[in-house]
């Protein structure tokens, strides 16, 4: 019986850089720096809460009664559209900063409203 013949050794071939971050990945194809898409993200999430705010005065009086509806319908519209506006800055332009400026606004929100319980609850202690 005879054997196949063996297969030649490959050619070594040179390795291949890893490349993982240049300096123009997080640049939309306008030019905007990443600074200023986060900057962007957050200056939106400021103007969806002024405006869900001014939804819930306009819902709460076109409704004459002040229960949880106005509140919701104001702020799902307002962060409805933010959602929106973040989905299609990610998709279409290509910014990737701009979502991370939403959450960055939303944190420090968050972190702004815990510092006040915290306060209020230890002055009224």
């Amino acid at each position: 019986m005879s054997h196949p013949p063996e297969p030649p050794d490959p050619q070594p071939q040179e390795p291949h850089p890893l490349d993982y971050a240049t300096t123009e990945s997080n640049r939309p194809p306008d030019g905007m720096s990443y600074g200023g898409q986060v900057g962007c993200g957050c200056g939106s999430f400021v103007a969806a809460v002024l405006l869900g705010s001014l939804l819930v005065n306009i819902f709460g009086a076109a409704s004459h009664h002040y229960d949880g509806l106005p509140f919701v319908a104001g702020f799902g519209v307002s962060f409805g559209l933010l959602a929106c506006l973040a989905v299609l800055s990610r998709t279409r332009w290509q910014c990737k900063g701009f979502l991370v400026g939403i959450l960055i606004a939303l944190g420090l929100v968050l972190l702004a409203a815990g510092l006040c319980a915290v306060l209020i609850f230890a002055i009224t202690r």
